[in-house]
């Protein structure tokens, strides 16, 4: 398969065109789609509204917003309103135009956002290969990430990842706390459904492939013997237990990123020896867990259910290596990559 089931939307600018007329094609097309004044708000149907970055065409500049699309469903969709939007008489795009996707995040954790960010800053070089002029090195909608490849380094959640950089670069992490989305902005404008498919393609198979090479890692013991048991629970059941230095607490993490922070005075209170004997020994075993009180604990959390397991499972990296931009991609894919290639240089 080409694409992945993973959640997408997309953002086509255009000029040249009414709007409301592109509305009725769409409609006719029997997709809902309706004309909205400017709004960041993601709609359960196709929306256009107006976009004053753009250079308009008898004073028609537009962005029609897809809403939430998955899989062949979604890329069918995706089809139908290409088909239309160019059934309309002017539908056009110049450079200022430009061709958003944005892709779900909640499942990734700030550590595989960083792998695909990291990844892509690596090889922009070569994705500029198949891009025209104007969307390559540096833009005024769509900037370079190459020399800020290592921004996100001392980011542990998606809050702080959001707020290091503006939206307007290559790769956009403004919303993936908030929408839970990370947005692609480098494409040039288009209306043609063969080169929207595949760059989402690309795109969908580039962060799945990034997530396998982040990996999977359970971090060892730490050194205080006092805090092994409870970090063992935490892990055994999926989750990570990791001390912050800056926020001076321990941060507990899934997949989808932090769920929340204790300080060390909350960990002793999960034991059922003395504050006094956790401080001086920083010794305990599963038998000094207070099971109601980790309970609760979880319940806090949102994390339901707690198994208590304490047993100590060593190190795993489960990372897949990194052979280039083009590992994963599909076939199709990369002929299609290396055609646009041969076309632009």
């Amino acid at each position: 398969m080409i694409f992945t089931n993973r959640t997408f939307g997309i953002e086509i600018e255009f000029v040249g065109a009414c709007q409301y007329d592109v509305m009725a094609a769409i409609q006719a097309a029997g997709i809902d789609c309706h004309v909205e004044h400017y709004n960041h708000t993601t709609r359960p149907y196709w929306k256009i509204v107006t976009d004053s970055s753009l250079r308009s065409i008898r004073g028609h500049a537009y962005e029609l917003v897809s809403p939430k699309l998955k899989g062949a469903d979604g890329i069918e969709e995706l089809r139908k309103v290409c088909e239309a939007l160019n059934s309309v008489e002017g539908v056009t795009v110049n450079r200022s135009c430009g061709l958003h996707v944005h892709l779900d995040c909640n499942d990734l954790s700030m550590n595989d956002i960083r792998t695909v960010y990291e990844r892509y800053a690596e090889y922009e070089g070569q994705i500029d290969l198949v891009m025209p002029q104007s969307r390559r090195g540096r833009t005024q909608w769509a900037a370079s990430i190459t020399d800020r490849k290592g921004v996100l380094r001392n980011c542990g959640t998606k809050q702080q990842g959001a707020m290091v950089l503006g939206r307007y670069y290559k790769v956009n992490l403004t919303n993936i706390a908030t929408r839970g989305a990370i947005e692609f902005r480098q494409h040039s404008g288009t209306t043609e459904f063969r080169k929207i498919v595949n760059w989402l393609c690309f795109l969908q198979k580039f962060v799945e492939k990034s997530v396998a090479v982040a990996g999977n890692v359970t971090r060892p013991k730490t050194k205080s013997r006092w805090f092994n048991v409870v970090r063992n629970i935490f892990e055994n059941d999926g989750y990570t237990f990791v001390w912050s230095r800056r926020l001076k607490k321990w941060q507990i993490s899934s997949s989808t990123g932090v769920i929340g922070e204790i300080t060390n005075q909350q960990v002793r209170r999960l034991y059922n020896t003395s504050e006094r004997r956790a401080v001086l020994t920083c010794r305990a075993n599963h038998e000094d867990i207070s099971q109601p009180r980790l309970q609760q604990l979880y319940y806090e959390l949102g994390l339901g259910r707690c198994n208590f397991d304490h047993s100590n499972q060593e190190a795993r990296y489960e990372r897949e290596a990194d052979t280039g931009w083009l590992d994963g991609i599909a076939a199709s894919v990369i002929d299609y990559l290396n055609e646009r290639q041969d076309e632009l240089n």
